[in-house]
């Protein structure tokens, strides 16, 4: 008895159980075990033209005493978020008074080092004044929501800069975060780090040779990196209709026979993401077995006709076509 696996997104002939686990990616499955239903060997370019048209990243055919397919949907994602941050140890002179701003507060009141305090000066006042669209009103250490010197606002050299979130949070380390697509943020990623690279020009003249990264791989340092935050879409809507247009397609062409146009339909409302469609053959009831046991689920799955498990279930197939479940924790 042959057997078939899914797992994690892959599906194998292996020889009579359907393996399954919650896939990675969405996707359904149709076991075609009701007798007399015929599924042939269908080409893959066919498969995959059916694919594009249904909207599916892919359609994958699995055969043994039992055949069926499953129909995978491509992951999609949108990008929310953008990040960089940037390693100042190079620039400051003594390396134990940046470790926290109350070592660094410390090191100026016993007045350790003038080339540090004037380093942290120019960056307050040329770039994270600049950045927070403010000037500076007075001298002197102040917490105003960060370590920054009292600032009243003025108008803005580049407005996008108020689309950052600027973070001092060490004396040696700044991180900056901005929005995509989202009220307050940019529209698209282009915009971003074109906003970005300004900011690097910017920083370049208060500090020559210090650089936020703009991509994947510029950090200098563990400290230096690059980000990209996406937020996952949920599954397709309508995957139902989109099964029942394959196997409407399959009979049509001739890869498959025996389904009843009520088959098709009850198919199409059972199908949904990370469920197996399978059939429950009249004779089966006393047949069926499900691990662990459960009377009550015996009672629901016992009754001829079509069914639907998730895929986090494991699903054999007798010689009989009768399934077999183990529900896995």
């Amino acid at each position: 008895m042959k057997r078939l696996s899914i797992v994690f997104c892959v599906t194998a002939v292996i020889g009579g159980t359907l393996f399954a686990w919650m896939p990675l990616t969405p996707m359904a499955s149709v076991a075609l075990n009701k007798k007399g239903v015929v599924l042939k060997k269908v080409p893959k370019a066919w498969f995959d033209r059916v694919a594009k048209k249904l909207g599916a990243e892919q359609i994958w055919q699995w055969e043994g005493n039992v055949n069926g397919f499953t129909l995978r949907f491509p992951l999609k994602k949108v990008l929310t978020k953008i990040g960089t941050s940037i390693d100042l140890r190079p620039w400051f002179y003594d390396k134990r008074c940046i470790q926290s701003w109350e070592r660094f507060d410390d090191c100026l009141n016993h007045h350790r080092n003038q080339a540090d305090e004037k380093l942290y000066q120019r960056l307050d006042r040329k770039f994270v004044s600049k950045m927070h669209c403010q000037e500076d009103c007075c001298e002197g250490i102040g917490y105003t929501g960060s370590h920054s010197s009292v600032k009243m606002p003025f108008t803005c050299d580049d407005p996008d800069f108020l689309k950052w979130d600027l973070w001092w949070k060490e004396p040696y380390r700044m991180d900056l975060e901005a929005a995509i697509g989202m009220p307050g943020g940019f529209k698209n990623l282009k915009t971003a780090k074109a906003s970005l690279h300004r900011i690097n020009a910017l920083l370049k003249k208060v500090l020559p040779g210090a650089h936020f990264p703009e991509d994947f791989g510029e950090g200098r340092s563990e400290f230096e990196v690059y980000f990209e935050h996406h937020r996952m879409l949920p599954p397709p809507k309508n995957i139902g209709g989109k099964m029942v247009k394959l196997l409407r397609m399959l009979q049509k062409e001739g890869y498959m026979r025996g389904l009843t146009k009520a088959d098709i339909e009850t198919i199409g409302r059972l199908t949904a993401v990370y469920k197996e469609v399978f059939y429950v053959p009249r004779g089966c009831e006393s047949a069926i077995t499900i691990r662990p046991p459960s009377p009550r689920r015996v009672q629901e799955i016992a009754k001829p006709g079509w069914h639907a498990l998730s895929m986090s279930a494991r699903l054999d197939f007798d010689s009989n076509r009768c399934p077999h479940i183990e529900f896995l924790k």
